[in-house]
């Protein structure tokens, strides 16, 4: 009764407990002091004042003729506390009480706590916040009346430690700590680290590792010895930031009892342990954690079990496969001792620690290596820890026995299935088909293909294949022309041929299909969809509109337009440029019943970004900031419009991305790596330097995170150093390479960069930064931007005379850019990079010598390089080289806006500019006018020695 109590709301818990207090009182037993602290529990509702708590502490006396035990009493004070009866508490405090009793109480109290805690997890903030409070005065009353009656010297830190144990719900922020331990002195109490341990580990609980990592140096500042309890702390925070790296090194440092000690403590963080330690590939560390946790009758959660199972497996090691199956064995062996309503109680919370996905992975994975005895006692035992199997259980296990020829074990599979109400998808029946059609056995296989006709399981071109392929055609053609429960499977291949013709761009085949399927009323929904844009292409946007409104007016789910109807209207009519329709069409989806989901919004942030249309992209990413929730509100909506603002003009882009930034800030939207990168990114080329710092930071707190995200927040970071020549670029840039960057507190670097990046593995751990091209390109441009040519010309010499060796990104698939790398060792970007950074620091030898180099070598030179080189010829001031490039342009260079604006920019003031301007008006009158129009320069010349504006 007292795990009924503890586990399940108090109206549920209350009619149980009470009808077993019951039956056990009309059989005859007498109730003992443990059912009265039971009644007490679940009857705390009816008590809301000090004397319902006297009436029945006497009633309960009366009954078992003696005195009941603290226990009791401790119970109906905590009930009393729980109601709201705070200010009654005072009241029931005997002046009989000895020091004792007060420290039994509260340390009673904050058990109860604890044990109520699961269920209280399970309520809304509020009702935990009200349930904190009401809790949290009763024990602050009862330890001021102990400070009264026996002074400071008796109460102890220890015991208002385990008032604030209870205040998980209450500290959300440091200065709610910060609150609580005024409040702590002010009553007389000085914190200790115990305290500090609790409050971090409430910040840590909630969310807040800044405010918990805050803390924590507070706590090193007041000079507190760190306990196990610091460190229990410091695992969890690791964990909080994905830094799996700092907390194996941790974990190392652990004597093996301390380790046994910490997972039998808190098996919850046992269990992210293990999924830590299983995804960064330690599954010797995370099977022994897991041992401890079974020895101490103790199970790891799920995924824990899932992971590392997964892990132990990846290599199809006999050896690591049995550590699998003991893994599992034991966890079973704990399982099989539970009765079954507790079993089923875990299996209806998601707390079971063998779920019927892991099941059939094992199962899947011991037919693969062959063990098919370890597969059947897998399969055998999910019945006895309440674990059904399900279809993907049974695929595996009906597959090997087809081919091992044994049609009586496939029997019973199928017949298992049946029971359990299962029956085979059209993957399973693949499986089984092609081996009978390898056995020749076509009558089996016709018997299969009616079954498929008269469940009307929709089949695909992989099934068909297989039956025409084996001589069976008749059986396709059943599967794919005869009519099923008044339906006409034609649909599907005429929708398949269709999409086809549309795709080809074969419209007046398309069409001529089109109306025979109308006129057959042999079209669905999916017919609609091929159909709109086919419409609107072709310039029928009135029978696309009145081919929707057929669909809005469709009755059931299977023929009413969704949100992809709509996307399809919007698109298509935006690509045909009318974009007041698709306006139109948008309004209508959003006063419209349909379920909005990203998928509606990103295709038109997209669309309007690719086209400048900012205002319409700002005005669409606002509706799905107000519709979806904000965890649904990703990079992909935001980033367009990002980098679409920096490309503007300083003042309008910034506004922009301020605006933008400022809609995601209202919401407390998560920003993922690429969120955080564009956020950085935008502020960097708008050289809002400042603005980008808090989102910087940001990214530096969470060093754990893996992928291209994390690469491209990475190198914005980076970039951002670059842009300033800030004095920390290289340091910060070996931090990254080595994946220590967000880890250690202070930038470091031992030996030249140059070895470090050349010696670093082309793909690294999670959270390292590759050294791809890209990396070298913005090393390129910090230097530049510090002043450093020499470095930045060296860093370029090295990559061109070591072709092949670097990497364009760190997950891109092999292209152009790859075979100009190898070819050349530097992309298209360095180039430019490098003649931007000898251009603006008037070495004007050196360009000519790296540009004929880079042409002699046969580069595939694009518009961007030879921009760079006449900027870099403006800036030494050979204007004339670089008028007479753009009066006869070589073939394959093609002058744009940019490359007339910032050569004009560029050119001294005199002659110079005035033949410049003389060249654009005459040479390119169609780009005059906007040249003149953007006459801002994105950089400049750096003044040379002697110059008086230095």
């Amino acid at each position: 009764m007292h795990a009924l109590l503890c586990s399940q709301p108090p109206a549920v818990a209350k009619s149980r407990v009470t009808a077993a207090l019951r039956w056990r009182v009309e059989s005859g037993l007498k109730l003992d002091l443990h059912d009265f602290i039971c009644l007490a529990g679940v009857t705390s509702d009816e008590r809301g004042l000090a004397v319902d708590v006297t009436e029945f502490l006497e009633d309960a006396e009366a009954y078992l003729g003696r005195s009941p035990k603290r226990a009791l009493f401790v119970r109906a004070l905590y009930g009393l506390a729980v109601v709201g009866g705070y200010m009654e508490v005072k009241s029931l405090i005997s002046p009989k009480w000895k020091a004792d009793d007060y420290r039994a109480t509260l340390r009673g109290m904050a058990s109860h706590w604890r044990r109520r805690e699961p269920y209280y997890q399970t309520l809304s903030l509020d009702q935990q916040l009200r349930l904190e409070s009401n809790v949290g005065l009763s024990m602050h009353q009862i330890l001021v009346c102990f400070i009264q009656t026996f002074g400071k010297q008796e109460a102890t830190t220890h015991l208002y430690n385990s008032y604030a144990a209870i205040l998980q719900g209450s500290i959300r922020s440091f200065s709610d700590a910060e609150g609580f331990m005024i409040r702590m002195a002010r009553d007389g109490f000085q914190p200790n680290m115990d305290t500090f341990n609790i409050l971090i580990c409430h910040l840590i609980s909630n969310g807040k590792t800044d405010a918990a990592t805050e803390l924590l140096k507070m706590a090193q500042h007041r000079r507190l010895e760190p306990n196990d309890g610091t460190l229990d702390n410091r695992i969890r925070l690791l964990l909080r930031k994905n830094n799996t790296r700092e907390v194996l090194q941790v974990w190392k440092q652990l004597s093996p009892g301390r380790q046994g000690r910490l997972a039998e403590d808190d098996p919850t963080l046992a269990s992210a342990l293990i999924c830590a330690f299983s995804e960064w590939n330690q599954p010797e560390i995370a099977l022994a954690l897991a041992d401890v946790l079974s020895s101490a009758e103790n199970m790891p959660s799920d995924r824990a079990n899932m992971l590392l199972i997964r892990v132990l497996t990846a290599r199809r090691d006999p050896t690591e496969l049995e550590l699998a199956l003991g893994h599992y064995r034991r966890i079973r062996s704990i399982l099989v001792t539970l009765p079954l309503k507790c079993i089923a109680h875990l299996r209806s919370n998601g707390e079971h620690p063998l779920s019927c996905e892991l099941h059939s992975f094992l199962v899947s994975e011991c037919l693969l290596s062959n063990r098919e005895e370890a597969a059947l006692d897998v399969y055998r035992g999910m019945e006895a820890i309440g674990v059904a199997p399900d279809l993907f259980t049974f695929t595996p296990l009906v597959s090997h026995f087809n081919k091992r020829g044994q049609p009586g074990r496939v029997s019973e599979l199928f017949a298992h299935m049946a029971r359990l109400g299962i029956r085979p998808d059209l993957a399973l029946y693949y499986v089984v088909v092609k081996d009978l059609l390898r056995k020749n056995q076509a009558g089996q296989v016709a018997a299969i293909v009616r079954d498929i006709k008269a469940r009307a399981m929709p089949v695909d071109s992989v099934f068909l294949e297989l039956l025409t392929r084996n001589g069976h055609m008749d059986l396709a053609k059943s599967l794919l022309l005869e009519p099923i429960k008044g339906e006409d499977p034609s649909i599907a291949q005429n929708n398949r041929i269709l999409a086809e013709h549309v795709r080809q761009g074969r419209m007046q085949k398309a069409r001529i299909l089109w109306d025979q399927m109308v006129a057959m009323v042999a079209v669905d929904r999916e017919s609609y969809h091929i159909a709109l844009p086919m419409f609107i292409t072709t310039g029928d946007g009135a029978v696309a509109d009145n081919l929707f409104e057929e669909l809005a007016r469709a009755a059931g789910n299977r023929m009413r337009s969704n949100e992809y109807t709509y996307g399809l209207m919007m698109l298509g009519n935006l690509r045909a440029g009318k974009k007041h329709r698709a306006m139109d069409y948008y309004e209508r989806l959003l006063s419209s019943r349909v379920s909005l989901t990203i998928a509606t919004f990103q295709p038109l942030i997209s669309f309007f970004c690719a086209n400048a249309d900012f205002e319409r992209a700002e005005r669409c990413l606002g509706d799905a900031i107000r519709i979806l929730p904000a965890h649904r509100v990703e990079s992909q909506l935001y980033t367009p419009i990002l980098y679409g603002y920096a490309r503007l003009t300083r003042s309008e882009g910034r506004l922009g991305v301020q605006r933008v930034v400022a809609k995601l800030r209202a919401i407390n939207s998560a920003m993922d790596g690429a969120g955080l990168g564009a956020v950085i990114t935008a502020f960097t080329i708008l050289r809002q330097f400042a603005a980008a710092q808090p989102y910087i930071e940001q990214a530096r707190a969470s060093p754990g995170d893996d992928g291209p995200d994390r690469h491209a927040v990475l190198q914005a970071v980076l970039n951002w150093y670059a842009k300033q020549g800030h004095k920390e670029m290289e340091k910060v840039v070996a931090q990254m390479i080595s994946g220590t960057w967000g880890s250690s507190p202070e930038p470091h670097l031992d030996g030249p960069l140059l070895d470090l990046m050349t010696s670093s593995a082309e793909y690294g751990p999670p959270g390292k930064l590759s050294p791809t091209i890209a990396l070298y390109s913005i090393l390129l441009e910090g230097y530049d931007r510090a002043g450093d040519w020499r470095k930045a010309l060296g860093l370029y010499r090295h990559l061109r005379s070591h072709p092949g060796t670097v990497s364009a990104s760190h997950h891109a698939a092999p292209s152009a850019d790859h075979d100009v790398l190898r070819n050349f060792g530097v992309s298209h970007v360095t180039v430019s990079v490098i003649l931007d950074a000898l251009g603006r620091h008037h070495q004007l030898e050196l360009l000519e010598e790296t540009w004929r180099d880079i042409r002699q070598s046969g580069f595939p030179l694009d518009t961007n390089n030879w921009t760079s080189y006449l900027e870099g010829l403006a800036c030494c001031d050979c204007v004339a080289n670089a008028i007479r490039i753009l009066e006869d342009p070589p073939e394959g260079f093609v002058p744009d806006v940019k490359t007339l604006r910032n050569v004009l920019g560029l050119a001294p003031h005199g002659s110079a500019r005035q033949s410049v301007q003389a060249l654009i008006d005459t040479k390119y009158p169609s780009l005059a006018p906007e040249v003149r129009s953007s006459s801002h320069l994105t950089w400049r010349p750096v003044p040379k020695a002697g110059d008086r504006k230095a």
